[in-house]
């Protein structure tokens, strides 16, 4: 399965989420009670939403100069591998850095 027909995504600026102790990840909106999947197309619904996050533990390491993907602290591994079960979809490329050869090739 894929998210909305994409074969895969990129992430990029990696490095900015480093500092952080959590990392929050929406993976649904409540609305009237019900559980949404999905973003809400509706602007009137989307206004009433709750967002629901799943907590993430944070890596407190920088990634800047990581060339693998083995090279990423273990809980930044844990975060890009959660993202890419939840979207349903493989995750290409990483970026770490501005440059581009802070740019982390996975093999999917």
């Amino acid at each position: 399965a894929n998210f909305n027909g994409i074969d895969s995504i990129v992430i990029t600026k990696l490095d900015v989420l480093d500092d952080f102790d959590e990392i929050k990840v929406c993976l649904a909106y409540e609305y009237e009670g019900k559980i949404l999947r999905e973003f809400p197309a509706d602007i009137d619904v989307l206004m009433n939403c709750v967002p629901v996050y799943e907590t993430l533990k944070g890596w407190r390491q920088k990634t800047g100069d990581c060339l693998k993907f083995e090279d990423l602290p273990v809980k930044a591994q844990e975060y890009v591998e959660f993202i890419q079960y939840n979207m349903k979809t493989s995750i290409s490329m990483v970026s770490v850095g501005k440059d581009r050869e802070r740019t982390i090739i996975l093999e999917n």
